[in-house]
Order: structure tokens, then C-alpha cells, then sequence
């Protein structure tokens, strides 16, 4: 069942199966042979050529009423003809008739034809009401032909007629599911490609927005902090005993070196699958400590950390990433601790640190405290965080996957 617009222009493109007219063509032949046969030589079948006749006429009316529109009127029309058709033959004919030889093409073309409407019951109705025309075919008929009397040469004349158009049909209907698999094979990779390209392309276009806002971020803040800072120092020079420029210089030298830091610990990359988790942290905080004079220290309790697989390593890497971007935004934070505690298949991390204003709640920080919301769910963890009047803690449980335990497979 195509089940998008890809899928739908995949049998749009390839209609070698789905082609109702190429399949009524092939059973209109099949009629034309069979009826040309019925009427030569010297034991004529009328009974075959009165049911046949019709039953072309039919399929051609389908033929218009698919070339209207109503296709699914038109195939479920056609099936019914021919089940019909088959039935009638075979009980005239009998078992010798081989009449129920023709179910092999006509099950295989059906179901393709079927295949592409929205509604699968079609199709199984259809294989349902084929296989109890089949089982009535095979068991009702008769041993002998009823009302045609013909010696056994021209039974076994009818028979091969039969089992030869059917097995070419059969081949060739075959042929056609093979190579329309082929062609959608193809076009499926040539989808893939497709894809492939454009995810590059928006790859290239998130790093090129990415160093835009880098860009922005350098121009309209850092350098505009520390142009403003060289005003005072400036202003200071003239006015040597007017200490508050010096002051002022020196609270913007702070930001600016603040705004440094942030914009480091933003960018950092994550080094964990070269070094650990555990170095990629201390590495991390060693650099955090050369723009911003923090107190930091960090452990790790339970089970080793680096036994973790990589892609856990990297979460709890940004989540920390994420938490000192967090206090970098406050000026008053002197003082940070960091604890990890592994108990497989829970991880704790405890945060604590010395600004009783640093809050999850602040809207200012809205987009950052959304990044770590969106890290802890996909985990299935939770975030509990508490304020006293010296300090804040913020506590973050994350559910690691047990079969991920231990490394990558």
C-alpha cells in the first residue's frame, strides 16, 4: 500500500505491473485465442464461445470505465468476470479442460493491480473470493466434459492449449514483477541519493548559520564590551583622579572575558571517544577555569564512568556543557561541584554551587534550560533543583539503556 506521496509517484513512474490496459489486453488474447479454437475444427464448442463472447464485451466496458476514473470499480468488475468466466468453463469442460491453469497469471496480475489502492482489504478480499472460485473449480468440476462429446486427443488438445498460455502468461507476468522491482530498487536509491544530498546541504547551511551567529555574537557583544571598556580606560587617562572609569573599564573587562568564556563553552567540542568522559570533563573545566576564576571540583562514585557507551558518555558530557553555561551566566558564582554517581542503569549527576539566584526558572535562560530538558527526556530522567539562601543544587537522574551498558556492541 503506498503509504506516501514518494510511494505514490514511485508507482506513478513505474506502472509496469500497475497497468490495468496491458492486463486486460493479455485476457483479451487469452478470450480471442481460445474462442478461435472453440470454433475451428470438427468438434466446435459453442458453449465456450457463448460464455467467452460477453466476457470480452465486459472487459471492455472496464476498460472504459478505467479510462473514466473508476479504476477500483473497473478491477473489481474485471476479477469478478473472470472468476466467473473460469468457473462457468470448468464445469463445462471439466478437470481435463485445465481451465484452472489460468489462476496462476491471473492471482499473480491482480494482486499487483490491487496493490495500488489506499485500502489493503481490497486485495485480500480478492485473494479470498479467487481461491474459493479455485477450490469450486477443482472440486465441482466434473471428470468428463457435460453436453461435448470429443474424443481424449482433443481433451488433451484443450489442455495443452490451456497450460501453454498460462505458463507464458505466468512467465511473463513473472518477468515484469522481477523487473519492476529492479526499476523500484533503483529508484529507491536514487531517492537515497537525493536525500544524502540534501541532508549534506543542510548540514553546510547549519554550519554556515553557525558561524554567522559566532560572527554576530564577536561583533555585537564582545566587541562592543570591549570598545566600551577602552572608552573608560580612555576617559581615565584624562581624568586621572576620577577613579570610577577605571571601575567601570574594569566591570566591562569582566563581561567581556565572561561573554569569552560562555562563547568557549559553547563551541567546545566533545572529545569523549579520543580521551573519556571522564578527561573530556576535567579537560573542560580546566579551559572554563582560565576565563572565569571558578572553584570547581568534580567526582565520580559507583561504577566506572568510561564503561558507559558513547553515545551516554556524550549526553552527560553536554548536560554538564550545558549546566556550566548556566552559571557563566551568573556574575556571582564563585564555587561549583560536580558529581557523578553510576549505578547502572541509573546515573545521578549532582550539581551544587554558591549563587542561590541561579534558577531553572529564569526565563532569561528559557532556551538554554530547554536544551537540557530535551536531553533528560529522551532519557526518561528527571531534574529536581532546590535553592537556600547561600546556594543552589540541582539534581538530574537519567535511566541508561541496559543492553547499551558496557560499551558499543
Amino acid at each position: 500500500m503506498p503509504d506516501s506521496a514518494i510511494t505514490k509517484d514511485i508507482f506513478r513512474r513505474h506502472k509496469i505491473l500497475t497497468g490495468f490496459n496491458r492486463f486486460i489486453s493479455f485476457g483479451l488474447i487469452a478470450i480471442i485465442i481460445n474462442i478461435i479454437d472453440s470454433l475451428s475444427g470438427q468438434y466446435k464448442d459453442y458453449y465456450s464461445v457463448y460464455v467467452l463472447i460477453p466476457a470480452a464485451v465486459l472487459l471492455v466496458i472496464c476498460l472504459f470505465l478505467n479510462k473514466k476514473g473508476y479504476t477500483l470499480l473497473a478491477k473489481a468488475t474485471t476479477a469478478l468476470i473472470f472468476n466467473v468466466v473460469f468457473l462457468l468453463i470448468s464445469l463445462h469442460l471439466g478437470m481435463k479442460g485445465g481451465t484452472y491453469l489460468y489462476y496462476f497469471p491471473f492471482i499473480l496480475a491482480f494482486i499487483y493491480l490491487l496493490r495500488t489502492e489506499s485500502n489493503q482489504l481490497f486485495t485480500w478480499s480478492f485473494m479470498v473470493i479467487s481461491l474459493i472460485f479455485l477450490i469450486i473449480c477443482v472440486i465441482a468440476s466434473p471428470p468428463e466434459p457435460r453436453n461435448y462429446l470429443v474424443p481424449e486427443s482433443k481433451m488433451r488438445e484443450i489442455y495443452f492449449l490451456s497450460f501453454f498460455i498460462s505458463m507464458i502468461m505466468t512467465v511473463y507476468f513473472f518477468v515484469l514483477v522481477f523487473q519492476y522491482h529492479e526499476q523500484l530498487h533503483q529508484r529507491i536509491m536514487d531517492l537515497e541519493k537525493d536525500n544524502q544530498a540534501e541532508q549534506l546541504r543542510s548540514l553546510i547551511e547549519n554550519q554556515e548559520k553557525n558561524n554567522q551567529e559566532l560572527m554576530l555574537e564577536i561583533r555585537d557583544n564582545i566587541n562592543q564590551v570591549l570598545a566600551a571598556s577602552r572608552n573608560f580606560l580612555e576617559k581615565s587617562l584624562e581624568e586621572k583622579e576620577n577613579s570610577s572609569y577605571i571601575q567601570k573599564s574594569r566591570e566591562l573587562t569582566g563581561q567581556a572575558m565572561n561573554n569569552l568564556a560562555m562563547l568557549c563553552v559553547n563551541l567546545y567540542p566533545a572529545v569523549i571517544t579520543d580521551i573519556g568522559l571522564t578527561a573530556a570533563v576535567n579537560e573542560l573545566l580546566s579551559d572554563v577555569r582560565k576565563f572565569r576564576p571558578l572553584k570547581i571540583r568534580f567526582n565520580s562514585f559507583g561504577k566506572n564512568l568510561e564503561e558507559m557507551n558513547d553515545q551516554d558518555k556524550l549526553t552527560v558530557f553536554r548536560i554538564i556543557q550545558d549546566y556550566i553555561r548556566l552559571i557563566l551566566l551568573s556574575t556571582r558564582a564563585t564555587q561549583l561541584e560536580i558529581e557523578l554517581d553510576h549505578r547502572p542503569p541509573d546515573l545521578t549527576i549532582h550539581f551544587l554551587q554558591d549563587d542561590p539566584a541561579v534558577s531553572f526558572a529564569d526565563q532569561s535562560v528559557a532556551g538554554l534550560v530547554r536544551e537540557i530538558d530535551n536531553r533528560i527526556s529522551s532519557y526518561k530522567g528527571s531534574i529536581h533543583s532546590s535553592n537556600t539562601a547561600t546556594s543552589g543544587k540541582a539534581i538530574i537522574r537519567l535511566q541508561l539503556a541496559e543492553e547499551a551498558i558496557g560499551g558499543l556492541k
